[in-house]
């Protein structure tokens, strides 16, 4: 069965080993659910949104479910990101990355690299392609919503650039993830510079764009202050006096 996120699964067992136990529980059974899913939902075609006609039944079912997976990932990632200190977020943060990049480089042992074709793996090759999809993908969240978390980790980790080098182009090659995942891909290996940044890339998440941010807006209410009108004030009337002041 699947890991299921809850309140009370934070509570129980704490941030630091949740994310622990998606990247492990990533790697075990996301093909054994898609098969029981398969045969026991018999509706399960008709649910689905539409899909590329050239995929595998099977193959959809998988989406649909590392789709749920995805949910239970981009979950505990919100929660990290809404950490505001830096060193809490890193010391969190850091054995999940790490589990990630251990569970890649012992996968990357396992995998067949000259057959891509779903319909023809074994059960146990589908279970080596699913770790790898799932915990790539995962990665790639750490690193755009938390990149310079994840980015100092990364540099300070031997071997870690080869490691997610090789994730992220074999994942990219495969027709298992849709076009959401495919552009998470895209967009990490722009963040970690695997491949060229295009022109316009940006990433909201960074410290520096969060600084450049807050400078802008102080800068721009200097400008909004100086600019501003003092208020002219209004000139008392004088009170009528003479022939008619004791009338009025």
């Amino acid at each position: 069965m699947g890991f299921l996120f809850s309140d009370w699964t934070f509570v129980s067992i704490g941030l630091t080993v949740f994310l622990q136990l998606l990247c492990v529980v990533a790697s075990s059974s996301s093909f054994e659910e898609g098969a029981a899913l398969n045969a026991s939902d018999s509706s399960a075609s008709r649910e689905m949104p539409e899909l590329d006609a050239e995929i595998s039944a099977g193959l959809a079912v998988y989406r649909k479910v590392l789709r749920s997976k995805r949910v239970e990932q981009q979950k505990s990632i919100l929660m990290l990101h809404e950490i505001s200190d830096l060193k809490k977020q890193a010391k969190l943060a850091t054995p999940a990355i790490k589990k990630i990049l251990e569970i890649l480089s012992h996968q990357r042992t396992q995998v067949r690299l000259n057959d891509t074709d779903f319909e023809s793996l074994s059960l146990t090759e589908k279970e080596v392609v699913s770790t790898i999809l799932e915990n790539v993908l995962f990665l790639g969240d750490f690193v755009l919503r938390l990149p310079d978390t994840t980015g100092k980790l990364l540099k300070k980790t031997p071997g870690s650039s080869e490691i997610v080098h090789w994730a992220v182009a074999y994942a990219s090659s495969l027709n298992y993830l849709d076009q959401s995942d495919l552009r998470i891909l895209d967009l990490m290996a722009q963040e970690l510079q695997l491949i060229p940044r295009r022109e316009g890339y940006l990433n909201i998440y960074t410290e520096a764009y969060k600084k450049q941010q807050e400078e802008a807006q102080k800068q721009a209410a200097k400008e909004a202050a100086k600019n501003k009108k003092p208020d002219k004030k209004k000139k008392k009337k004088p009170l009528m006096s003479g022939q008619f002041g004791d009338e009025l």
